[in-house]
């Protein structure tokens, strides 16, 4: 999900060609969880070629792994390796999908470059040792041959207590309660 402002700066916004900008767009992304969907991590980084030589094998086992095992909790270094490495393509695959260029539609893309805030959110970052979490997100945001235009100086944060959630429940009938339960929450975890 993101949300960019106009830059009036840049002069009068205006739709390029027959496509106009969304100020806000939502990417649903239902192939690329860490445990029922991690197949489809493995299978959309092939497809986006994001494997390293011979980490097909090793993350496709891991993937079948966490399906058989949904629950499944790493308990050693391997384990958190795996779940790392999932998690970072998962959210890099998701991120080329929300903001490159749509084929032959005149899309511009979505241009993320001043996106001031990056927030993870998921089992996968909220489980990590918080500057394990943010580094995952900062390799995300390395990612310089997605085809997408990347935030130049982005806080990099993660929704360690699942509060974004909630605060998108609230936001319809509680729009202040909504707001200040997320500035509450940044203001403690940003990094």
């Amino acid at each position: 999900y993101s949300v960019i402002s106009p830059d009036h700066r840049d002069g009068p916004v205006r739709p390029t060609g027959v496509v106009e900008v969304l100020w806000r767009a939502r990417t649903v992304e239902g192939d690329l969880g860490v445990r029922w969907g991690a197949p489809g991590v493995v299978d959309a980084a092939g497809t986006e070629h994001l494997l390293g030589p011979h980490e097909e094998v090793e993350l496709r086992a891991a993937a079948e792994e966490r399906v058989a095992d949904p629950g499944l909790v790493p308990v050693d270094a391997r384990q958190s390796r795996l779940d790392a490495r999932l998690g970072v393509l998962a959210a890099t695959v998701a991120l080329r999908r929300h903001a490159r260029p749509a084929r032959d539609q005149g899309d511009p893309g979505r241009d993320l470059q001043r996106v001031r805030l990056v927030l993870g959110s998921g089992g996968v970052f909220r489980h990590a040792d918080p500057e394990d979490a943010v580094a995952m997100l900062v390799e995300v945001l390395g990612d310089v041959t997605g085809g997408w235009r990347l935030p130049e100086r982005a806080r990099v944060s993660v929704d360690a207590r699942s509060v974004l959630a909630a605060a998108g429940l609230l936001a319809a009938d509680q729009a202040p309660t909504a707001a200040r339960l997320l500035a509450a929450e940044l203001a403690g975890t940003a990094r």
